[in-house]
């Protein structure tokens, strides 16, 4: 409507051929006195091609070829009977290139041109002649036609006599009661007292039913005037109006009276003194269709035509209020039947009431004139009332305002004809203003304002035409809409303006390409959308300045908005795109949004509201998909640490009160996650998704903890469990409450979720570090010292230069590699001093380490020595990492092999070394071995440096 480009015409031939012209620039068609009439656009007539210039119709010499000339389309069109089909086809098939048909077309269209221009001059040189002939017409065909309307209504009098007659027939439902109440009443031998009683019960009978029916149909009347919306509006109550036929069980459709095409499906509703079209409509706020009421005709006002049955249309009729037309179509042709047939009887009752209603005037005047006194006799009361009866007939209207009344519709005709809408306008306000001073309508007084009413009626189509138009600029428009202000049409050119702003926008929606990417389709959308809904919104406030009128605005701009949202949902969320496409989207929308708060309006809130919903399962699903990204990542995670990653988290904005830790790649990925995830969702971040956002965060980090708790049950090293052990603890211990504090901060509030889900992990995070514990000692158990496999049955004697065993070496470096491999965020003294505690309580619990295939496990002289120097050892190089449990359960393996050797060897002449022996030999063996234990000893603040071994 506005800035937009209105299609190109097509010519079209007499037989409805097309002929599609050549691309050229024009200017616009016709003077400014063409464009100024109605008549600019009528149809070329052959005799107005023949008026045209008879040199620019010669065809022969444009075309390179000056002796093949051919007959002009000027004198062709004016010969009787002329084909245009023929002619163009004709002429077409002697044309030997484009540039010749361009030229052939051009001298076509200008003489088209040259006709209508003179067309048009005609008529206006002969205006005055063309009024003054129409009122002749009129005048012959007035008495014509007056006695063919009384035929017509003599003829529907006797059809309704004969109505009458067969009614009368039919048979009432209580006949027989009736029958019997009136032969009670006409029997002689009845008592006065049974005589009355009958009377009194038929009347009572007659009225119960009158009663009934009335309460029956205020109350059928009350539920349309509930169900059907705006009803009331168009259709007054009425105490005597009542439902005839109900519409909602049959349907209808309106047929363009132009086209034959169909449009939409309406309701008929049927009352005994009008007709109403019902549709239905989708209400805007709850999404449901619901009954509209669109136009109500009183019965007596409208004409009834069925029409024939034809290609284009069947089962259809007319109905006729002059000058409009309206057309309608039934399913079958029963239903036609029947609803004309219904029409028929109601208006042939109306017909017979108002002659009854005549007849009982006319008696009543006849009674009046034969009781009145002789003429001439009349009391001087009469005789003053009879003056004041004839003064009340007068009206006020002065000669000059009647003259001038008189004149103003030809002087309308020519504003008109001249577009002058503004003088126009002014002289209709002009008349306005002098009939409505006028204190008694009487009938000249009517007549004239008829004529008034129809010049605005033909007036106001023309003005509405205008603003409708999609080339109409601001000032443009706002001049139309003054003009329908003025005339009293404010509804009507609000309506047919945001009509027009509607067409606007979906016109230029429909303009844009799509190439494939959402995101650069829904910000183009929105642009466009958004910034319409700002230049109308701008437009409606400076055209209409009653605050009244807003509500029809918000009403139009609620429309638009679901238009789009209804767009966005089709193309976004119902297409399941990416999530990070769905917050561009959404984004982009926002964004665009902001710019109606330059005139006032703030619409985010009914985007949430709209859209809430699919934001909803748009982040459920977005959160199952991380959830599955989190747990593959854990599954085919090989758990080897990586450096530190500082840039990772410096990219993202990540800060801890810790050094990063040595973690694998899925602690990494899950981190990932986490931040894209926050990033996609930061745009939606509102109290509304506030439950669905800490839900799907909760279920991220209890997916990942609970997958990395798993993975501890496959076969894997103690580098590898350390690494498991690593990533758990710094999630649960810093990354939770990272992302709980974070949201604090965007929420304003606390997250008791997230709190209750950090006191749940942390209690997942003890068993996982018992399970890592479980896992170290059984594969150091298995791998490394495998107490019962180690020989300690020697007898000798135990030399004084003794050192541990190489069991005891490897079980060590093992603890040492432990060590070694746990990061800082872990707590090494307690991790470590609990696989201690685990492994010799094992030892000493376990059957296996003391019992053998042919009994109690052997302890030589020498061996048992060799296991108490080999515990020493172990105890004094975890020294740091040893807890008193530790050292009882290793104490408690060293008192059980001694039991067990003194239980069996009674002879003990030979004493066993004391604990200043094992000490000599535990500081030999740590300044030979300390070098390869820097990772135990380097806890011990008091340790000496190791020596190195040669």
């Amino acid at each position: 409507m506005f800035g937009d480009k209105a299609a190109a015409t097509v010519p079209r031939s007499r037989a409805g051929s097309s002929v599609t012209p050549p691309a050229r620039s024009t200017d616009p068609r016709g003077s400014s006195a063409a464009r100024a009439s109605p008549l600019a656009q009528s149809p070329l007539t052959p005799a107005a091609q023949a008026a045209a210039s008879p040199e620019r119709g010669k065809l022969g010499g444009l075309f390179g070829k000056g002796s093949d000339r051919v007959a002009t389309p000027q004198a062709t069109a004016a010969a009787d009977g002329f084909d245009a089909e023929g002619f163009v086809h004709g002429m077409l098939q002697q044309l030997p290139s484009e540039d010749a048909i361009q030229q052939f077309y051009n001298s076509l269209a200008d003489a088209k041109d040259l006709a209508a221009a003179d067309l048009q001059r005609n008529v206006f040189r002969n205006y005055n002649d063309f009024v003054v002939i129409s009122k002749e017409i009129s005048n012959i065909l007035f008495p014509t036609l007056r006695f063919l309307e009384s035929d017509m209504l003599y003829l529907r009098g006797l059809l309704t006599e004969l109505k009458d007659v067969q009614d009368s027939l039919r048979p009432e439902a209580d006949e027989r009661e009736e029958t019997l109440a009136a032969a009670l009443l006409d029997d002689p031998l009845a008592s006065p007292e049974q005589k009355a009683a009958a009377a009194a019960e038929a009347l009572a009978k007659q009225r119960a039913k009158e009663e009934e029916l009335m309460e029956s149909r205020e109350a059928q009347m009350k539920a349309l005037y509930n169900n059907i919306d705006g009803l009331q509006k168009i259709l007054s109550e009425s105490k005597t109006r009542y439902l005839v036929r109900e519409g909602s069980k049959n349907r209808y459709w309106e047929v363009s009276p132009t086209t034959f095409k169909q449009k939409d499906m309406v309701h008929l509703y049927l009352f005994n003194d009008s007709l109403v079209v019902v549709s239905w409509k989708k209400s805007l706020i709850t999404g449901k269709a619901r009954m509209v009421a669109e136009t109500a005709w009183a019965l007596n006002e409208i004409g009834f035509i069925d029409m024939k049955d034809s290609p284009d249309v069947t089962n259809a009729f007319k109905i006729v209020k002059h000058p409009d037309v309206s057309i309608y179509r039934t399913e079958t042709l029963e239903e036609k039947r029947a609803i004309l047939g219904a029409i028929k009887r109601i208006t042939d009752d109306i017909l017979a009431q108002k002659r009854r209603e005549k007849e009982v005037a006319k008696d009543a005047s006849s009674k009046a004139k034969t009781v009145s006194a002789p003429i001439g006799t009349a009391a001087p009361e009469d005789g003053q009332k009879a003056k004041e009866k004839l003064a009340a007939v007068k009206d006020n209207l002065s000669i000059t305002d009647y003259r001038w009344l008189l004149e103003l519709p030809d002087e309308l005709d020519v504003l008109v004809a001249h577009r002058d809408f503004d003088n126009a306008v002014a002289n209709l306000e002009k008349a306005g203003k002098i009939l409505s001073s006028v204190d008694v309508d009487t009938p000249r007084v009517q007549a004239l304002r008829t004529s008034v009413e129809k010049r605005i009626e033909t007036l106001a189509k023309l003005i509405s035409l205008d603003l409708a138009s999609p080339v109409s600029t601001k000032s443009q428009v706002q001049e139309n809409i003054d003009r329908l202000l003025r005339l009293g049409l404010g509804d009507q050119a609000r309506d047919i303006f945001l009509t027009a702003r509607t067409k606007t926008v979906r016109h230029r929606t429909r303009q844009l390409k799509f190439d494939g990417d959402i995101a650069a389709y829904m910000n183009d959308l929105a642009e466009i959308t958004f910034r319409l809904i700002r230049n109308t919104c701008d437009w409606y406030g400076g055209s209409f300045r009653d605050t009244t009128m807003a509500s029809g605005f918000m009403k139009w701009v609620t429309g638009e908005i679901t238009h789009f949202t209804d767009t966005l949902r089709r193309q976004v969320f119902d297409s399941h795109q990416r999530f990070s496409v769905i917050a561009d989207c959404l984004m982009s929308t926002l964004d665009h949004c902001q710019q109606l708060r330059d005139v006032g309006l703030d619409l985010t809130f009914l985007l949430d509201k709209i859209v809430l919903a699919d934001i909803a399962n748009a982040i459920e699903t977005h959160s199952q998909s991380c959830e599955e990204t989190i747990a593959a990542a854990v599954r085919n995670d090989k758990f080897e640490a990586v450096a530190p990653r500082t840039e990772f988290f410096d990219e993202r904005n990540l800060s801890f009160d810790i050094p990063i830790p040595r973690m694998s790649e899925s602690a990494y990925q899950l981190f990932k996650v986490l931040t894209d995830f926050a990033s996609d969702v930061g745009v939606l971040m509102s109290m509304t998704l506030y439950n669905k956002i800490v839900s799907s965060l909760s279920s991220m980090f209890s997916v990942f903890i609970n997958t990395t708790h798993s993975a501890l049950d496959k076969d894997l090293t103690i580098t590898q469990y350390c690494v498991i052990l690593t990533n758990a603890t710094f999630v649960i211990d810093h990354m939770l409450p990272k992302v709980k504090s974070q949201l604090q901060e965007q929420f304003e509030r606390p997250i008791p979720e997230l709190e209750e889900d950090c006191a749940r992990h942390k209690q997942t995070l003890e068993a996982i570090r018992a399970k890592f514990v479980s896992q170290c000692v059984s594969r150091i158990a298995k791998l490394e010292y495998n107490f019962g496999k180690v020989d300690y049955t020697n007898s000798a004697a135990i030399l004084d230069t003794m050192l541990p065993t190489d069991a005891v070496l490897k079980l060590v470096l093992a603890l040492n590699k432990l060590v070694a491999d746990m990061d800082r965020v872990l707590d090494r003294k307690d991790l470590v001093g609990r696989v201690l505690e685990q492994f010799f309580g094992n030892i000493s619990t376990s059957p296996s380490s003391w019992e053998t295939d042919k009994g109690p496990r052997k302890f030589g002289f020498g061996g048992v020595q060799t296991l108490v120097l080999d515990i020493h050892f172990c105890l004094r190089a975890a020294e740091v990492y040893i807890t008193e449990p530790a050292n009882e359960a290793a104490n408690a393996v060293c008192e059980k092999a001694l039991r067990t050797y003194f239980s069996q060897n009674k002879d003990l002449s030979v004493p066993l070394r004391t604990g200043e022996w094992y000490d000599k030999r535990v500081d030999e063996a740590m300044r030979k071995y300390g070098r390869n234990l820097g990772a135990l000893l380097a806890a011990q603040p008091t340790a000496a440096p190791p020596q190195m071994v040669q």
